[in-house]
């Protein structure tokens, strides 16, 4: 079982957000998720997170130009599906160090 943060932008169509919400509810371990904010996730689950990735831009019928990024904050791997504004600038953010300082601050709260 791996802890997940999941961060996504859709558009302003409330059937897609309900739609992803209805997801990561059926793939949480115990229907179990924090998500106080608009549109960020944090939830466990026993899948990858590529079949993770995969599952919910399907749900939400995610487009091109939204963004849906899952981080699997115990391995570190991530998946991200649509499109992504500045990719050099997200995979500078997965380098070991300054992922290891973003799981740290993380983990203290």
């Amino acid at each position: 079982m791996s802890t997940y943060l999941l961060s996504f932008r859709l558009s302003s169509e409330v059937a897609r957000w309900n739609a992803l919400n209805e997801a990561v509810l059926l793939i949480a371990i115990g229907h179990s998720t924090w998500c106080e904010t608009t549109s960020f996730y944090v939830f466990r689950s026993d899948h990858n997170p590529e079949e993770l990735a995969d599952y919910l831009a399907s749900q939400c019928r995610l487009q091109t130009d939204e963004t849906l990024l899952l981080i699997n904050f115990d391995t570190r791997q991530r998946a991200v599906r649509g499109g992504v504004r500045n990719r050099a600038k997200l995979d500078g953010m997965f380098d070991t160090n300054s992922l290891s300082n973003v799981l740290a601050a993380l983990s203290a709260l």
